[in-house]
């Protein structure tokens, strides 16, 4: 072998073994560094029954699953503020996970028109009311409504399940928490034997 041939051998296997050391290295760092930490502090609130923690390609996604919870705005807030001071700059995103059910999903399917609504144009209270009669219309046990300056809140409650959504209320900028809140909490319409 020339010592030319050996040159690009050699360089070949340096530039191999710096990727590997890298890859290994952000893989050890996400695991251990970034995903076990927040997946212990995640599991710290009573309210979290599963998590995952999964890298994307620009962002770490957490996925929760919830129990029953009495106050959507307040978990998922809480929630919010461990990811935020944990990842710090990174970008993540925050998934919450229910047990909803065809019901469940065609009462926030016609609830959808009035929530946007009121997200564009600001009539919150009408929201309100739609989101009363549709859940006394289907038999809910409860629902909660709550808002603040960067989400809108839904939850809804039949027998043992739960369907929760949080929507933006236009960009979240910076992932800052808003110091405002409103609530609606009512009791559903099942009829009593």
């Amino acid at each position: 072998m020339k010592v030319k041939d050996i040159r690009i051998i050699v360089a070949l296997l340096v530039m191999i073994g710096t990727f590997t050391v890298l890859v290994g290295g952000n893989f050890i760092y996400q695991r251990y560094f970034v995903q076990q930490p927040l997946a212990a502090l995640l599991a710290q609130n009573s309210d979290v029954h599963n998590l995952q923690i999964e890298q994307e390609a620009d962002r770490v996604v957490i996925t929760v699953e919830l129990g029953e919870v009495k106050n959507l705005q307040d978990t998922y807030r809480e929630l919010e503020e461990m990811v935020r001071k944990h990842m710090g700059s990174k970008n993540w995103e925050l998934r919450i996970i229910d047990t909803r059910t065809p019901n469940l999903e065609r009462v926030w399917h016609a609830s959808q028109f009035a929530l946007y609504e009121a997200i564009v144009q600001g009539n919150f209270t009408h929201m309100a009311s739609v989101i009363e009669q549709l859940a006394k219309g289907a038999g809910l046990d409860r629902y909660g409504l709550y808002i603040d300056e960067n989400y809108l809140y839904l939850q809804l409650h039949q027998d043992q399940n739960f369907l929760y959504a949080v929507l933006p209320r236009g960009s979240v900028l910076g992932n800052q928490l808003a110091p405002t809140r409103m609530a609606l909490e009512g009791q559903g319409g099942k009829a009593s034997d």
